[in-house]
């Protein structure tokens, strides 16, 4: 009768062992599991970052490269000479080709040099585009181009800004040689004669 006793104290003990054997494995096992989860989840953040700052890197040396060819253009030092001279609108920023292709459609293998500024308040419409062409060949269009960005902008400021609409009334686009400029401004008189005095031709 003991000796049964005894057998079934030591079953019992050895279920009890293996089911706390088991317990610890699941434990284990979730632990791994989390520590896996929370391991990719990190590295997919850090990936993600370095994408991230990878891509602003590159947009970044973009923009430096973009500013280093007007700062090296005859006609960027223009556009620096007359923000020296004229009192221009807080909002007015340099723009580059880039940026001068979407908003007139003339690309860079039409352009020898470029230099630019725009207002961007949303309201004033204030803007100055000198472009040296690659050639004559390349003048007619680019002036078109100019003019359908002229026309396109008037018509729509005129609906809603009567005053800023004066401005493109008193603006057109003017051609010398290879050189060609726009600009749309309250002082354009004196824009353009800073333009022709400091222009190398």
């Amino acid at each position: 009768m003991k000796m049964k006793k005894v057998i079934a104290a030591l079953a019992a003990a050895a279920i009890v062992a293996s089911l706390c054997a088991c317990t610890a494995n699941v434990d284990d096992s979730g632990k791994t599991d989390k520590s896996s989860s929370a391991s990719s989840a990190a590295e997919s953040s850090n990936k993600e970052n370095s994408d991230k700052e990878s891509s602003t890197d590159e947009s970044s040396a973009a923009d430096t490269d973009s500013s280093a060819e007007q700062t090296d253009s005859e006609l960027a030092s223009v556009v620096a000479v007359i923000k020296k001279e004229v009192k221009l609108p807080d909002d007015m920023d340099d723009f580059s080709a880039r940026r001068l292709e979407r908003l007139t459609g003339i690309s860079a293998d039409e352009i020898d040099d470029f230099a630019g500024m725009i207002c961007t308040n949303g309201v004033s419409q204030d803007q100055m585009i000198f472009i040296k062409a690659k050639s004559l060949d390349d003048v007619d269009g680019i002036v078109e181009k100019l003019k359908t960005h002229h026309d396109a902008q008037y018509s729509v400021t005129k609906n809603y800004n009567p005053e800023q609409a004066v401005l493109f009334e008193n603006s057109d686009v003017e051609t010398d040689g290879l050189y060609i400029s726009l600009v749309i401004s309250p002082d354009a008189d004196k824009i353009n004669s800073i333009y022709k005095e400091n222009l190398n031709k």
